[in-house]
């Protein structure tokens, strides 16, 4: 069985998380949802994760929630 698959299955079976690589730094996440919070957008989890699919898979690899990666933007 290949690793990728292996992995799958244990997130499947056992609730393991796979291992994610980031694309930002937490820094790079706060800064873009405070960027956001002055440009007057939205800054709901459901149109943000069609509009910033990547900055809100990257705060939730940071933070618990989208709502504690709002609180510590300052938001």
């Amino acid at each position: 069985m290949e690793n990728s698959n292996l992995w799958y299955l244990l997130s499947y079976v056992k609730g393991v998380k796979i291992p994610m690589e980031t694309s930002m730094g937490v820094l790079e996440v706060v800064e873009q949802i405070r960027q956001l919070k002055q440009s007057d957008n939205p800054l709901n989890k459901k149109k943000l994760k069609q509009s910033h699919p990547e900055l809100v898979q990257n705060a939730l690899f940071y933070f618990p929630t989208w709502e504690h990666a709002l609180q510590n933007s300052g938001n």
